[in-house]
């Protein structure tokens, strides 16, 4: 959506993007046929924590909603980014997983 695709996804590290146009550039125009795809690099791995989880304040310094951070607003992105945990949470309890984010009042703040 953000024109990024995915590239690696490393088991206790994080998931790894490269922006299009420079994998294009790389890799030449039909790089979608060269490299595997998000199923498949996922596989085994996504649903489960990698990262330790976080409390509230630790949550409100490291995570922001990225295309708000890159306009400069700040306190928006990470009050977006709560809310993406709000749900995030939500849906990991509903399917039998723990949460991302411990200590989340309802509010996201």
């Amino acid at each position: 959506m953000y024109g990024y695709t995915v590239v690696e996804i490393m088991l206790d590290l994080d998931v790894f993007l490269v922006r299009d146009d420079v994998l294009q550039e790389v890799c030449g125009k039909d790089v979608a046929d060269k490299l595997p795809s998000f199923e498949w690099l996922g596989e085994g791995v996504l649903g489960g924590n990698v990262h330790r989880t976080c409390d509230n304040v630790e949550a409100r310094r490291r995570l922001v909603d990225f295309p708000l951070a890159l306009q400069g607003k700040n306190e928006e992105a990470s009050v977006k980014a709560m809310e993406y945990i709000q749900q995030l949470n939500s849906y990991r309890i509903k399917n039998g997983m723990g949460k991302f984010c411990d200590n989340m009042n309802s509010t996201g703040l």
